[in-house]
């Protein structure tokens, strides 16, 4: 397993979460989440979310979406041409 070094992330991208089910009030709502990539200056994570009656056991699948953090410097985006103060 590789240690990732503490950097500033940015939320750089979540796509389309369109809800499956809608959640209701009252519901109990769950969310699990997974990182299922790490590159040399980001990760993305996978996000599920669950929603059931308080009364009942059966989890329903609500939603899901993928969100990609992007770690930042100073003048933006790590490791980008423009960061590392390159010329064109």
């Amino acid at each position: 397993m590789r240690r990732l070094e503490r950097q500033l992330l940015r939320h750089h991208l979540c796509g389309r979460y369109p809800f499956y089910k809608p959640v209701l009030i009252g519901q109990v709502v769950e969310v699990r989440a997974q990182l299922i990539h790490t590159g040399t200056t980001s990760m993305h994570i996978a996000v599920d979310v669950f929603s059931r009656d308080p009364k009942a056991s059966k989890l329903v699948q609500t939603t899901h979406c993928i969100i990609i953090f992007v770690a930042v410097n100073g003048e933006g985006p790590a490791g980008t041409r423009a960061a590392l103060g390159a010329q064109k």
